[in-house]
């Protein structure tokens, strides 16, 4: 058998060439970009955030304001407390997404409660933001629904409740409102229940007019809101409204001589993280 021939110097060059070559990244699509690589980078848009910064906590108010609509009560409201995690993932041409991780305080007491894990969509051509959250279960659930049982039926009984009494339903249904009206550079809370009214429902459920004002927790905006509230312990909060921004007046023209109520008590000192 003969031995293989010595490759030339011109093959062993051409070998060499189509090696290199085949280590080359595909060819470019159009527009200069590798069409795999800009479909991943899509999908892959996220960053740490700090979890301090105002867009972080404004996305979480806003998912604790969404929780407190579709599983809160007048006696189990939440406030955003702690934010341990946060990023923020980019899809171009339809929004930016946070994903959270952060503690919660029961509204009215200030007891600490679990750990929430959120995500907050704000999309541009919609105008409320999506919202999935989970947190752990209502540890004082029977507790809380018995205070709702019990103000359902005073709520029922009084021709005329205070504003006082009237204070966690208020919170409750404006929750609503803080939630639908959010962007990403707007974060609403409830600072003053200006008037309260009962109103007369079909099948007799308690159901109240409200005048309340909603502030930006992180900036200057705030939004003037009437609201109608009808309301039943385990069943869903229905609300109504319609806002327009505040004009900073605190012109009163009705005569009624009554005070405004204030709701501070229901709101958390914001700390270094909230």
């Amino acid at each position: 058998m003969q031995p293989p021939k010595a490759t030339s110097g011109g093959g062993f060059r051409l070998l060499a060439l189509a090696a290199l070559l085949a280590l080359l990244p595909a060819p470019l699509a159009e527009g200069g970009r590798p069409r795999h690589i800009w479909r991943d980078k899509q999908l892959s848009h996220r960053g740490q955030l700090d979890t301090s910064s105002p867009a972080v906590q404004r996305a979480a108010q806003t998912a604790v304001n969404f929780f407190n609509y579709q599983y809160g009560s007048p006696n189990a409201l939440r406030a955003p407390w702690y934010v341990q995690k946060a990023s923020l993932k980019l899809v171009p041409g339809v929004g930016r997404k946070y994903i959270l991780q952060f503690t919660t305080k029961d509204l009215l007491t200030g007891v600490n409660l679990d750990t929430c894990l959120a995500s907050v969509f704000y999309l541009t051509a919609k105008p409320k933001p999506f919202v999935e959250i989970s947190c752990l279960p209502d540890k004082d659930r029977t507790k809380h629904l018995d205070q709702d049982y019990f103000l359902y039926f005073k709520l029922t009984a009084i021709k005329q409740p205070s504003l006082e009494l009237l204070k966690g339903l208020g919170v409750y249904g404006s929750s609503l409102i803080a939630w639908e009206i959010a962007t990403e550079n707007s974060a609403y809370t409830l600072t003053q229940i200006k008037d309260a009214k009962p109103w007369k429902s079909a099948d007799g459920a308690p159901e109240f007019d409200y005048t309340v004002v909603l502030a930006d927790g992180w900036g200057e905006s705030s939004v003037s809101c009437h609201m109608r509230v009808a309301w039943k312990p385990t069943e869903p909060v229905q609300v109504k409204y319609y806002c327009s921004p505040e004009d900073g007046s605190s012109e009163s023209a009705d005569g009624s001589g009554e005070e405004a109520g204030s709701t501070d008590e229901f709101f958390l000192p914001v700390e270094d993280n909230f």
